[in-house]
């Protein structure tokens, strides 16, 4: 499923007007290379009620490099920033995003693929998390 570049923004605009950084990593969000780097990370208030936290990552990979299978606890959408990425998620196809593109991964579905479609140039992606955040009796009115 590629998500339009609208919803792409929608997400990452919601990102940037969140209030409150946060420093630790969110819940099913690590780093899967030593390269990869949390860009910004915030607490937002759901419309429903209750905390979550967006967080976004840059996640970069030299020529043919690859992250090994893995799961996030939370839904993600990856925006590819530069060059191309190969991307397999549960059973799907495995498929090739270019630069401008996204893609959406479900909370805990399998990430069986994820690395450069190039053999000779390097490839960026945006991954973006939603978490949500568990109340603590301190949160609760």
């Amino acid at each position: 499923m590629i998500l339009s570049r609208s919803v792409a923004t929608v997400l990452f605009t919601v990102a940037a007007l969140a209030c409150h950084p946060l420093g630790a990593p969110a819940n099913g969000v690590s780093a899967q290379n030593e390269s990869d780097r949390t860009v910004a990370a915030y607490r937002v208030s759901q419309p429903a009620g209750g905390i979550a936290e967006v967080r976004m990552v840059e996640v970069r990979y030299g020529p043919s490099a690859s992250s090994k299978s893995h799961r996030h606890s939370c839904p993600v959408v990856g925006y590819v920033i530069e060059g191309a990425i190969r991307s397999q998620v549960d059973a799907g196809p495995e498929t090739i995003y270019k630069a401008g593109e996204s893609f959406y991964e479900p909370a805990g579905a399998l990430h069986a693929v994820s690395g450069n479609a190039s053999n000779n140039a390097d490839a960026r992606l945006l991954a973006v998390f939603l978490c949500p955040q568990p109340q603590t009796s301190s949160s609760q009115p």
